[in-house]
C-alpha cells in the first residue's frame, strides 16, 4: 500500500539502472517519492513496480529522451511545476573509447546535450522552488576521468563542466539550506563499462581493488549531503589519493606519460575488439536480413 509523507520528491535521470536506480531504491528507503526520468520504458516501469512494491512509495516513471533538447524543455517545464522537489539527481550519462576525430559531431553533441545542456536546465527549474522552501539537494553524476581524459576528450571536459557548475553554484548558495554536489566515482561495477561504446575498455587491467560497488558509491554521496563545504566528493579513500595526484600540477608530466604509454600498450587490444564488434554486427545484420 503507498503511504502519504511529507517528504519532498526525488527526481533521478538515468534511473532505469546503475547508480540510477540505487539512488532510487535508496530515497525510497528514506520515505521519498520518486519521478525516475530514462529513455528505457519497460526498465523504468519494472523498477517503479518494484520500489512501490517494496518500500510502500509512489514511483512515477517518465519516458525522455535526454539528449532531445524539445523533450528536455517539456521536461523543465514540467518540473518547475512540481512542488516538493527536494532531490534532483542529475545521474544520466555515457562515454565513448575512441578519438575524438574518430567521433561524429552528432554523438558529440549527444555528449554535451546529456551532460551539459540537460542538468543545467532541470537545475534551473528545480532551484527557484528549492530556495523558497530553503531546502533541496542536488548531485550531478561527474567522474574522476574529469581530471583525465583518458581516451575520451569529450566526457573529460563535460565532467568537468558538471564539477565547475557545482562546486560555483553551491558557492552562491552557501546562505542557504541548499546542497549541490559533484559525485566523482572512479570503477564502479554497475553496467556502464559493458555498453557498446565501452566495448575495448580494457577492464582486465584495472585491478579489483579499485573497483566500488554502487551502494558505497550512493551511501558515501548521501552521508557528503550533510556537510555544507563539500561540493566535489570522491568516493573511497584510494580514489581520494588518485584524484590528489591527478590534480596536481607537479604529477601532471608523470601521468601525461603514463596515459600515453598506456594507450599505445593497449592499442592493438583495442583494435581487436573493434574488429569483434564490427564482426558480431555483420553477422547480426545477416541474419536479420534473412529472416
Amino acid at each position: 500500500m503507498i503511504q502519504i509523507n511529507k517528504l519532498g520528491m526525488a527526481v533521478i535521470t538515468g534511473a532505469a539502472g546503475g547508480f540510477g536506480s540505487c539512488f532510487a531504491r535508496r530515497l525510497a528507503e528514506r520515505g521519498h517519492n520518486l519521478l525516475l526520468i530514462d529513455r528505457r520504458d519497460k526498465e523504468l516501469r519494472e523498477l517503479c513496480d518494484s520500489i512501490e512494491k517494496d518500500y510502500g512509495v509512489t514511483a512515477e516513471s517518465l519516458v525522455v529522451d535526454l539528449t532531445n533538447m524539445d523533450q528536455v524543455a517539456d521536461l523543465a517545464e514540467q518540473l518547475e511545476g512540481r512542488e516538493g522537489i527536494e532531490y534532483l539527481i542529475n545521474n544520466a550519462g555515457f562515454a565513448h573509447r575512441r578519438d575524438f576525430s574518430d567521433i561524429s559531431v552528432d554523438r558529440h553533441c549527444d555528449m554535451v546535450y546529456l551532460h551539459v545542456n540537460t542538468p543545467m536546465q532541470l537545475t534551473r527549474a528545480v532551484l527557484p522552488g528549492m530556495i523558497e522552501r530553503n531546502c533541496g539537494n542536488i548531485i550531478n553524476l561527474s567522474s574522476l576521468g574529469a581530471w583525465l581524459a583518458a581516451g575520451d576528450v569529450q566526457y573529460a571536459a563535460t565532467k568537468t563542466y558538471l564539477i565547475v557548475l557545482s562546486q560555483e553554484l553551491q558557492e552562491e548558495l552557501w546562505d542557504t539550506n541548499i546542497r549541490v554536489q559533484a559525485l566523482c566515482p572512479s570503477f564502479v561495477d554497475t553496467g556502464f563499462h559493458n555498453t557498446t561504446e565501452m566495448t575495448s575498455f580494457p577492464r582486465h587491467s584495472i585491478p579489483k581493488r579499485l573497483w566500488m560497488t554502487s551502494d558505497a558509491v550512493i551511501d558515501c554521496s548521501l552521508k557528503s549531503l550533510e556537510h555544507r563545504n563539500r561540493p566535489i566528493v570522491v568516493p573511497g579513500w584510494r580514489n581520494k589519493i588518485m584524484c590528489a595526484a591527478l590534480r596536481a600540477r607537479i604529477t601532471q608530466p608523470i601521468i601525461r606519460w603514463f596515459e600515453r604509454r598506456n594507450k599505445k600498450k593497449l592499442q592493438p587490444d583495442v583494435q581487436r575488439r573493434e574488429i569483434e564488434l564490427n564482426e558480431s554486427t555483420s553477422r547480426d545484420d545477416s541474419k536479420a536480413r534473412s529472416r
